[in-house]
């Protein structure tokens, strides 16, 4: 099956050309949002990783549970503690936050916000609810939380192999990193790729997939992007129907032209029974000389045309005329 990216800026492209290697892997969604669109994990989960999602938003998190029955998704928010935090949704988008100030942002933009509260858990209780198993690649993507994603890492042993965090201020270019970068540097792991939008780490006990970290998704990764492959389904689709109409139409225009082939049939036939029609009445006309008498129309028929006339449907010959003698005979109509 050819590589189908779900998410936003290919982060599942990157990490799978570092991680294609590994069978049945795991990772560790945090702000995993809708389970297909812009989803980091799904192309994994289609082949065979599985892991655990945290998503705060009852909508997102439904959803994830509905397509991913098989894995843990967490409706909690991550932060330094457990003691619950006041949460904004932002409903149908992305950009719900446990930060009053970006939410604030966002509001002044237009965007609706509904104030919330959501219950928390730190990292450390995330990763001691994973037990040993090996988290190959952790994403952390809270609209402005990074920092408090991190610090709530305390004592844990846990080092996923990669880490990727958004690493801007939601929907702008201003760089976050220097508010928990340190939080990654202080567990040894090292920066190797900006792609524009995240930051990725790599744990020093697998240093060696930082040369595979040595650039954004591009054309030699060779896969298709998810809005790409359903416009190109759509488009099949489309064309499959057309070729079904096309089909019908020629059938129905064969039909018609098969009709109309047979009401021409029809037509010359009438056609041609008028011509003979007329042409008996011209003939007709330019045999007989008309009389008026008695106040009626009479015309005389020349001799032999009186028996031609009866075996063209007229009444029998004492309804309308009397016979005069053998060569001619009057008739009064």
């Amino acid at each position: 099956m050819s590589f189908i990216s779900y998410a936003q800026n290919q982060e599942d492209v990157i990490l799978w050309r570092a991680l294609k290697g590994i069978t049945n892997g795991c990772y560790l969604d945090i702000g995993a949002q809708h389970p297909i669109v812009d989803s980091v994990s799904k192309a994994f989960y289609e082949r065979g990783w599985r892991g655990v999602h945290v998503e705060p938003v009852p909508e997102y998190a439904a959803l994830m549970r509905q397509d991913r029955p098989d894995e843990v998704v967490l409706e909690v928010a991550l932060a330094g503690t457990s003691e619950g935090i006041p949460f904004f949704v932002i409903p149908d988008t992305g950009l719900s936050t446990g930060s009053e100030l970006i939410a604030g942002k966002h509001q002044s933009c237009g965007f609706v916000t509904v104030k919330t509260a959501v219950a928390t858990q730190t990292l450390a209780t995330i990763f001691a609810s994973m037990g040993d198993i090996e988290i190959h690649w952790m994403k952390i993507d809270v609209e402005g939380m990074e920092a408090d994603v991190l610090k709530g890492w305390h004592g844990s042993p846990a080092r996923p192999w990669l880490v990727v965090v958004e690493s801007t201020l939601p929907n702008s270019t201003t760089a976050t990193e220097g508010e928990w970068e340190q939080e990654l540097l202080k567990r040894d792991y090292t920066f190797a790729l900006f792609d524009g939008l995240n930051r990725y780490y790599v744990a020093e006990n697998h240093r060696d997939l930082i040369n595979k970290l040595y650039a954004g998704a591009n054309p030699l990764d060779q896969f298709t992007s998810y809005r790409q492959f359903n416009l190109e389904l759509r488009l099949q689709a489309t064309e499959a129907r057309n070729r079904e109409l096309e089909k019908r139409l020629e059938a129905i225009t064969t039909l018609i032209y098969g009709e109309l082939g047979q009401l021409a049939s029809l037509i010359d036939d009438a056609q041609s029974r008028i011509v003979n029609t007329v042409s008996d009445d011209i003939r007709f006309l330019s045999e007989v000389s008309p009389l008026v008498g008695n106040d009626m129309r009479r015309f005389e028929l020349t001799l032999g045309h009186a028996t031609s006339l009866l075996e063209s449907g007229f009444a029998a010959p004492e309804s309308w005329g009397t016979w005069t003698n053998a060569s001619s005979s009057v008739i009064s109509i």
